[in-house]
């Protein structure tokens, strides 16, 4: 498969998405709790931003996902690389991080950065897996 070797402007692009057509107002939540040695949750801190991403409903791939692993409410989102959402995971020995997306009115775990596009060398975009948070 042949690689890119000029530029094709598809940050430019991708945002031209995000801002005209289909581009829709997401919460990113970032919360970092630190434990004890006893597994409490000591700390704990959320910050949240709005983003922008390309939001739809979760489908099936064979690449991605086990069948049966999908559930119903679950979605894929794109959004900016530089958005800085990331899937769960441990920080430190004692600090974990979590991302959420509010969307509509509802609550999804970043479970899963499934793949990212570049721009020859540079991250454009990212394709991830929203797991809904049950209330």
């Amino acid at each position: 498969m042949p690689l890119g070797r000029v530029k094709a402007n598809m940050a430019f692009h991708f945002n031209m998405i995000l801002e005209s057509w289909a581009g829709k107002e997401c919460t990113h939540v970032q919360i970092t709790e630190t434990i004890d040695d006893m597994g409490q949750i000591i700390d704990r801190s959320e910050t949240s931003t709005t983003i922008y991403g390309i939001v739809s409903p979760a489908s099936y791939n064979e690449n991605y996902h086990p069948i049966g692993s999908l559930q119903s409410g679950d979605l894929t989102a794109f959004f900016k690389y530089s958005d800085d959402v990331i899937k769960s995971s441990q920080l430190t020995d004692t600090t974990t991080r979590k991302d959420h997306i509010i969307y509509e009115g509802n609550e999804y775990r970043v479970e899963q950065l499934q793949e990212i596009a570049y721009d020859v060398d540079t991250p454009v975009f990212a394709r991830y897996l929203l797991r809904k948070v049950s209330p």
